[in-house]
Formats: C-alpha cells, sequence, structure tokens
C-alpha cells in the first residue's frame, strides 16, 4: 500500500500539473485496462497462463496526436505461482504516446514508457526499473469513448502484455 501512494500521488499530480498548464487547448484521457502478462523467456507460472493485469492510465495531449500521463497496473499471482527471480505484482510508469490519424474513429498508435515494478522474488519484495514499449489502436465507440487492444514487450525481465483499455476522452 505504501508503494501505491509513493508512486501514484506523484504520478497523479504530475498529470494534474501537465493538464492545468494548458487547458484551453488540451484533451486529458483516462482508461481502465484488463490485461494478461507473460514472461518470454522465464516463465513464474507453473501453468503456463500468465499473470491477469488490472491498471489505469491518465493521459495528458501535449501536442494533437502526441499525450504522455501515468499508468498503474497490479499484476496478480498465478495460480501456481513459482516464485523464481522476478514476479512483478505492480507496475507504475510515465507513458508516452503517439496516436496516428487523430481525428479518425481508429487510431493505431505507438506507447513507451519508463518506471518502477515492484516484485517479488526468492529473496522477498524488490524495486527495479522498468522499460517498455509497443502498439495499439483506439477504436471509438462514440466521440469520446473508446476501446484499445494493446501489445507491450517489456524489458526488466522479457514479458510480453497485452492489455485491452476502456476509455474517455474529456476535451
Amino acid at each position: 500500500m505504501r508503494f501505491l501512494i509513493l508512486i501514484g500521488i506523484p504520478m497523479l499530480l504530475l498529470g494534474q500539473a501537465l493538464s492545468l498548464e494548458a487547458q484551453d487547448r488540451a484533451s486529458i484521457e483516462t482508461q481502465i485496462s484488463l490485461g494478461k502478462r507473460d514472461a518470454i523467456i522465464e516463465g513464474t507460472c507453473s501453468s503456463g497462463g500468465g499473470q491477469v493485469m488490472l491498471g489505469g492510465s491518465f493521459r495528458y495531449y501535449a501536442t494533437q496526436k502526441t499525450s504522455i500521463g501515468p499508468e498503474l497496473l497490479y499484476m496478480r499471482p498465478c495460480e501456481r505461482q513459482v516464485f523464481t527471480f522476478y514476479h512483478p505484482q505492480v507496475s507504475g510508469m510515465l507513458q508516452i504516446v503517439h496516436d496516428f490519424g487523430r481525428n479518425a474513429h481508429i487510431r493505431p498508435y505507438l506507447i513507451a514508457g519508463a518506471g518502477i515494478v515492484r516484485h517479488r522474488s526468492l529473496y522477498g519484495p524488490q524495486t527495479k526499473g522498468e522499460i517498455a514499449g509497443g502498439a495499439g489502436v483506439k477504436i471509438f465507440a462514440s466521440k469520446r469513448t473508446f476501446i484499445a487492444p494493446e501489445l507491450q514487450v517489456g524489458a526488466a525481465a522479457p514479458s510480453v502484455r497485452f492489455k485491452v483499455g476502456f476509455g474517455i476522452v474529456f476535451r
């Protein structure tokens, strides 16, 4: 819990500061995500099922096509978890997203982020840096609501993350 407070509050304050700076021209996007994470090299799940992820993000459009903001993810342990050298539990990242076709109903995008991951290992709980990048597509159901499937590759412990986000854009 202390970890969420130490990471979550500064990230939300950064998002608020960025949004207040240019409120007259800005769009803000919030998103709730559900997905799955699985290791590329070393599986931490004996069943091979990966980890279920739940999280949220807040993004401020600094330009017409580029947004920046925090994302927090909680990763649930597998049913039959094998604790090896790395098992992520909570991730906090600052991400930058570049949309293609800003006014289209279907918008592909690239995403990159850096932050920290709180994880559990053979040596107990630890925190380490993480970088990740990938791509997705926002499919707008209306002018302000969308669904966004996304695929990312993480580098701290090579992993693949697939998420589906449900978002709202505030203009």
